[in-house]
């Protein structure tokens, strides 16, 4: 009921702040949604298989006047996370102090970051809630503050401040290693590079490429794939990918309604927004802002990773990171108005809303509905619903199940 409730709110607030373009109290209310994410992801008990393993570990984290250097060669964790939990174990046995940190630098940076670059403040919101929420908040928590420092380090890229972007890049893959892209995304600005992720006609050419790139790859080379991991950590990981067919194509791991999924999230709804938002700047003789510019390099790298992925699903996770820039466009244009039949229309929002009952419908079928275990008697959606809170502190049955289920196959 609490993710009702709140899904509710959010298109309440798009349609009058966003839609109707009121401003009293905007602020206010972009305030009282980021303490409500806060809140629900920092108090939440034993939400999201990932978060179980998370408490199991911090028992066995030292505090930071007792953490040695030996620690670190034992677990797979990255440094900035055993710090992080290392120094509240210092204070607490409960992980929920974690939790309630985690969820306020990730929920925090999100909404900072949308408040500075969409126009639609609440519609980037509820497509992150329903979109990214679960994943990043209650499961992956160490890619989620690697996610934070990309988002915060966004400035730096787009004004070609290297240092900063580069320290920036040291702090996020001191939490997960994903981040070490980072490290090489400068070298995609340069001038012939540049040039491919420009939108236009030689996009779906360029698309085309990488998709049969992706598909070649997983078929002759990926299983190499483990020779190139640079630890013991990313060397199990890698085998658990293995195991769960992430080292195959995204058909074989999550389905056709998986690939039709994934299509209109990265590559539809992105790439008719970044059109129309084109088109109607053509139409009033103006162009692409430079913030607007460099935004568009990182919504087309999240369609270019979303081709990859059709061939090597485990490159899915680099979307964590482009996938704010395509709700950006996404959320810049829900609203706008529309050039139809020689005139400007403005639709209505329920008929925006209902634009996108296919992405959000496929959505909650893919992640939610899949069954975990093979007889179907266990679905992904018991990780999170119902919801359990620190306060009352409900185990509930099939949830510890999907856990226990998870945790016999290696996650």
């Amino acid at each position: 009921m609490i993710y009702l409730i709140i899904l509710l709110g959010l298109f309440f607030l798009t349609y009058v702040y966003d839609y109707r373009q009121f401003s009293r109290g905007r602020i206010v209310w972009l305030v009282v949604v980021l303490i409500v994410f806060i809140l629900l992801g920092g108090l939440r008990y034993r939400i999201g298989t990932d978060t179980v393993n998370y408490i199991f570990d911090y028992r066995l984290v030292p505090p930071l006047d007792k953490l040695t250097s030996s620690y670190f060669s034992t677990t797979r964790y990255a440094v900035g996370y055993v710090v992080m939990t290392s120094f509240f174990k210092m204070f607490t046995n409960d992980f929920t102090a974690v939790q309630l940190f985690h969820a306020f630098v990730v929920n925090s940076v999100v909404g900072w970051f949308f408040y500075k670059n969409s126009r639609h403040v609440f519609f980037s919101l509820l497509l992150f809630f329903v979109l990214s929420y679960s994943l990043l908040v209650f499961q992956q928590m160490r890619e989620s503050l690697a996610v934070s420092f990309f988002l915060l380090a966004w400035p730096a890229f787009r004004d070609e401040k290297w240092i900063k972007w580069y320290i920036l890049s040291c702090c996020a893959v001191m939490f997960h290693v994903s981040a070490g892209m980072m490290f090489v995304l400068p070298i995609f600005k340069l001038p012939v590079i540049r040039n491919l992720f420009v939108f236009g006609r030689r996009t779906w050419i360029i698309g085309l490429g990488v998709l049969v790139l992706g598909v070649f790859i997983q078929s002759v080379f990926f299983k190499y794939i483990q020779l190139f991991a640079v630890s013991d950590a990313i060397a199990d990981r890698a085998a658990v990918y293995s195991v769960n067919r992430l080292s195959g194509s995204l058909l074989a791991v999550w389905g056709g309604a998986g690939i039709i999924f994934n299509f209109l999230r990265y590559l539809v709804y992105p790439g008719l927004a970044l059109i129309c938002l084109i088109r109607t700047q053509q139409m009033k003789g103006d162009k692409l802002d430079e913030n607007s510019k460099k935004m568009e390099f990182m919504a087309l790298m999240s369609m270019y990773v979303a081709l990859f992925t059709v061939g090597v699903a485990i490159w899915a996770r680099y979307n964590n990171y482009f996938f704010f820039f395509s709700i950006i466009f996404i959320s810049n244009w829900v609203y706008s108005n529309i050039y139809m039949f020689g005139k400007w229309i403005r639709i209505r929002a329920v008929y925006w809303w209902m634009f996108f009952v296919p992405l959000l419908g496929l959505h909650f079928y893919v992640s939610y509905w899949g069954s975990v275990n093979k007889s179907g008697t266990l679905k992904s959606y018991m990780s999170y619903y119902p919801y359990s809170s620190w306060f009352d502190k409900t185990r509930d049955k099939d949830r510890e199940n999907c856990y226990s289920y998870q945790k016999t196959l290696g996650h």
